[in-house]
């Protein structure tokens, strides 16, 4: 009899091990499967991995990695594909009267923008606008943002920061307002860095267009009017962020560091608004332009008068 127990105890205890284990390309889970402690166990590894995988959704909340997302994106959400970062920078725009300059060139030097004694509603700190042909690309949608550091030095009302962004034409006249932002947080005694939301749908962009962020100042509640003060430029790094489509690295020309030659194809190089000779010849004629000097091996520009000066 003990015998017999014994091995339908064997049995018993095969058919569990048979029934639970996942070598079987037929078996089949009926239940949620959770691991024993959170952020612990993996499923699979760099080194063994699954070849195939089927699921009608997926939620990460860290990142997800890819070599290849096969589809055609309509299905693909909050994804940015590149981001453009343009300055606030205190110098004048070089063709836009009473605009200053919004450029992706930062300046080190801060600058501090002061409202003093400012009324209740909207009070306008300043007009930023980009250079001609900048962006020069299609805005996606997203989010955009303004990063700005500030604070209020008097009063006691409540002031905020908030923007607008508009598409300008070349001459700086405003077509379209993109999206206001939402209000910052209220302005505290000590300074502070403030990131401050706009949803804004994809744009349309020429190339003659432009875009021109306006910085306001918001005041509600009562008590005595506010002193605010905001930074630009130094180092806050006081910013506008913009959903942009990849960036191409194939036409960026870095300061230092080139590692191929500059191919200029139909294009022309330019100098203080001039054009240089098609060819980098060994020309010394009074034409305002730039050559190659092959007697000393320089980069030259050759002046109006004509002066010549080593660039290179």
């Amino acid at each position: 009899m003990k015998k017999v127990l014994l091995a339908l105890c064997c049995i018993f205890l095969i058919g569990i091990s048979v029934g639970c284990t996942q070598e079987d390309a037929e078996d089949v889970w009926t239940q949620n499967i959770y691991p024993a402690t959170n952020n612990t166990y993996d499923i699979g590894s760099p080194s063994l991995q699954y070849q195939d995988g089927y699921f009608t959704n997926i939620w990460a909340s860290n990142n997800a990695t890819a070599t290849y997302f096969i589809g055609d994106g309509s299905y693909l959400t909050g994804i940015t594909q590149g981001e453009l970062i343009l300055y606030f920078l205190n110098s004048s725009s070089p063709d836009v009267a009473g605009q200053r300059r919004l450029s992706s060139n930062y300046n080190s030097s801060t600058v501090v923008l002061t409202g003093a004694g400012l009324a209740g509603g909207n009070t306008l700190m300043g007009t930023w606008i980009t250079d001609s042909n900048v962006p020069a690309k299609n805005l996606l949608d997203g989010n955009m943002r303004v990063h700005v550091t500030g604070r209020q030095t008097a009063g006691t009302k409540v002031s905020q920061y908030y923007f607008e962004v508009w598409k300008c034409n070349s001459s700086g006249a405003e077509l379209t307002k993109i999206t206001t932002s939402e209000y910052s947080n209220p302005l505290t005694a000590v300074n502070v860095t403030y990131r401050i939301w706009a949803l804004a749908n994809e744009v349309e962009l020429n190339t003659s267009d432009r875009i021109k962020i306006k910085g306001y100042a918001y005041v509600s509640g009562g008590g005595s009017a506010p002193t605010i003060e905001a930074q630009i430029q130094g180092p806050t790094f006081t910013r506008l962020v913009l959903p942009v489509g990849a960036v191409s690295v194939e036409k960026f020309v870095p300061y230092t560091g080139a590692v191929a030659d500059l191919t200029y194809g139909g294009a022309t190089l330019r100098l203080d608004g001039s054009f240089a000779p098609a060819a980098m010849s060994n020309s010394s004629v009074m034409n305002n332009s730039i050559f190659y000097s092959t007697d000393n091996n320089k980069l030259c520009y050759c002046d109006l008068v004509g002066v010549i000066h080593e660039l290179y």
